[in-house]
Parts: structure tokens; C-alpha cells; sequence
């Protein structure tokens, strides 16, 4: 299925995309060290034999954009996917590379959605407290979501729109850990910039039968590896009893750091309003809680929805976006919009995307 991977890629999955649990300001600290990223360990990285040949091979490659993928950031980000372990880190970046200099991930587009726009819903729907995007996901709204195939296809235009938006409005605002929404509503901005995003992935319409296939799984842990040190919270909104279960026996093989960015809230008992309040803002939150309970309507549970169409009443819900976030340039590389705008937007924004990490 679409979102059954969060739990079931394995502790190693999982750990590698996560990181280190944080307070508000911890994802800004200054120069954001810990768990190995020094700058000795970061040059150690960076002018690694296997990662300078890899930049170098993308470099021959006509309209490649991997050499700006390595800096000095994402070196980090691998150090400390790997604990401080440079060996490990060169390994898994180099492969990166050679993997994106052959995918092209910042090009590629849900070819499942191009055809049927309700195939799945997961995007980016606005930023939270932390300059952090959101994604959301809810199993009801997304019909065709059986393929891994095409389920991968489209989570990794998910995390690459979610990379390219923040990347884009740290660079025309001039953001670092705290958005400029909640810079105007007095909140402190951390210092350096956050790399991370929130996942929100809503079990409504989860079917054990339909939505649990373990390729899915294997193949969400194997993309995922190419992404690390992005997640920043996964929040697991009113799934299934039996998930408690198989929670359990997942915490006991991912790492505490893992763990303790994984939320189990529910719509029903407060929980899920109390999550909220941590990082979401109350716009943003207000926006989530209207999109969730939209989608538990009876005449939206077989594909009646259209989540990339804004109401023709202004002051009705956009199920696209946050409002203030569907106003802005980023909003342009979100999957909602290009579904819309057609082939030609897409190409545009996966262009833009090759400049950001």
C-alpha cells in the first residue's frame, strides 16, 4: 500500500532516515554538530576516493546537478546517518550519487498520478513551526495505491518536492530553523537551517488486507537510505489496534533515536490535538484538522475527493494546501499543483529542484 512502510521497513530503514530526537531549537543549533559530523570528519568524507569519483562521473553527465547534491550539509547528514562512522558514510553517499545519476530523481514525476490524479494524495501540504514541511497522506484518498512499484515512484517526488521547497524558501526568505510565519507571531528562529520535514500519515481506510504488502516495505527501506537524516517527526494518526502491537516489536530493533521521532495519536481521545500543538501553529493545525475530518466524510471514502482542486468558496477548506502556503512560490513544485498545471510545470520545477538539497 501507499503508507504501510513507515513501520515495517526495519529498524535499520528507519534509523538511517531519522534523526537525532530534539527539542524545538535542537535541529538549529549552531554549526547543528553531534554524533560525528565534525569538519575534520565532513572533509574526510567529501574528498573520499569513491565520493570525488562519483562527483566526477555526474559531472560528465549532461545536466547533471549531483556535484552541488554533496556539500558540506549533506556530507553531515550521512555522518550522522552512520554515527560517526566516515567509512560507512562515504559508502552510502557515494552510492547515492551513482544512484541519482541514474534515476534522476529530481526529474522524474508519479507517472500513476499523471494518469489518474487519485492514484495517491500524499504531498506536501504546508511548514511547520521549524521550517519543516509537512507531509500528509491519508490511505482513504489514494485509490490506486496497491502498485510498490508506483508507490515508490511517487514518495520519492514527495521527498524530493519536500527537499527543493525548503531549500527554495531558506533561500528567498532567508529562514533557518523557524519559519517566517511563526517569526511574525514572536516564535524564536533557530539558527541554522532545518533539513528535516514531518511525516503525518493518516491510517484512515487502511485495509491489512490491501495495504500490507512487504515489498512495499522493503523497497520504502531501500529508498528511504538514499534520504537520511530527514525525518524530523512521523506522527501515525488512528491506526489500527493491532499496530500497537506491531510497534512494540519494531521499537525493540530501531535505535532511541528512531523511536522517540514516532508518534502514535489519535483523532478521538485529544492525543492528536496535543501533537499538534508542538509544531504544527495554529494555522496549520486548523488546516489539518479540517483535511483529516474532510476525509472521513461518507461521500469522499471512494474516490469523489479532489485534493488538487481549490473550492470555488474562498472561505471553505483548500483541501490543497494550507492557504498561506498554496500562495506561495514553493507551492509550484508540489506534485498538487503540477497534476493541475500539466507536463510543462513539471519540467520546470524539476529543473529547479536540481539546485536544491
Amino acid at each position: 500500500g501507499e503508507f504501510e512502510a513507515p513501520l515495517a521497513f526495519g529498524g535499520a530503514h528507519l534509523s538511517q532516515w531519522s534523526s537525532r530526537p530534539h527539542s524545538l531549537p535542537r535541529e538549529g543549533t549552531v554549526g547543528g554538530m553531534g554524533r560525528g559530523d565534525t569538519p575534520e570528519a565532513v572533509r574526510q568524507v567529501l574528498s573520499s576516493a569513491s565520493v570525488v569519483a562519483a562527483l566526477e562521473r555526474a559531472k560528465a553527465e549532461p545536466k547533471s546537478h549531483e556535484e552541488s547534491f554533496a556539500d558540506v550539509a549533506c556530507a553531515r547528514r550521512y555522518i550522522r546517518a552512520a554515527e560517526g562512522n566516515v567509512e560507512a558514510a562515504v559508502a552510502a553517499l557515494a552510492g547515492t550519487l551513482d544512484w541519482r545519476l541514474r534515476e534522476r530523481p529530481q526529474e522524474a514525476e508519479c507517472s500513476a498520478c499523471r494518469q489518474d490524479r487519485h492514484s495517491h494524495n500524499m504531498r506536501v501540504v504546508g511548514i511547520d513551526e521549524l521550517e519543516r514541511p509537512v507531509i500528509y497522506t491519508c490511505f482513504s484518498q489514494a485509490i490506486h495505491r496497491f502498485d510498490p512499484e508506483a508507490a515508490m515512484e511517487h514518495l520519492r517526488r514527495t521527498l524530493e518536492d519536500a527537499i527543493a521547497i525548503q531549500d527554495r524558501r531558506q533561500r528567498r526568505l532567508g529562514t533557518s530553523g523557524g519559519s517566517a510565519d511563526a517569526a511574525e507571531g514572536g516564535l524564536a528562529a533557530a539558527a541554522a537551517p532545518a533539513e528535516s520535514c514531518v511525516w503525518l500519515i493518516d491510517f484512515h481506510g487502511y485495509s491489512l488486507m490491501k495495504d500490507s504488502n512487504p515489498r512495499t516495505a522493503v523497497m520504502a527501506g531501500r529508498l528511504l537510505a538514499h534520504y537520511p537524516e530527514r525525518l524530523g517527526r512521523a506522527v501515525i494518526l488512528d491506526a489500527p489496534r493491532f499496530f500497537s502491537a506491531t510497534w512494540v516489536a519494531v521499537s525493540k530493533v530501531v535505535n532511541t533515536t528512531t523511536a522517540a521521532k514516532v508518534m502514535f495519536a489519535r483523532t478521538d481521545d485529544g492525543s492528536f490535538d496535543t501533537e499538534l500543538g508542538t509544531w504544527a501553529g495554529g494555522p496549520l493545525k486548523q488546516w489539518l484538522l479540517a483535511e483529516i475530518a474532510e476525509n472521513r466524510l461518507k461521500q469522499y471514502q471512494h474516490g469523489e475527493k479532489e485534493y488538487w482542486s481549490a473550492s470555488a468558496d474562498v472561505s471553505a477548506h483548500d483541501p490543497r494546501a494550507l492557504a498561506a502556503f498554496a500562495a506561495s512560490p514553493e507551492f509550484a513544485l508540489v506534485l498538487t499543483h503540477r497534476v493541475v498545471a500539466g507536463p510543462a510545470a513539471g519540467a520546470a520545477a524539476g529543473a529547479g529542484q536540481a539546485n536544491g538539497d
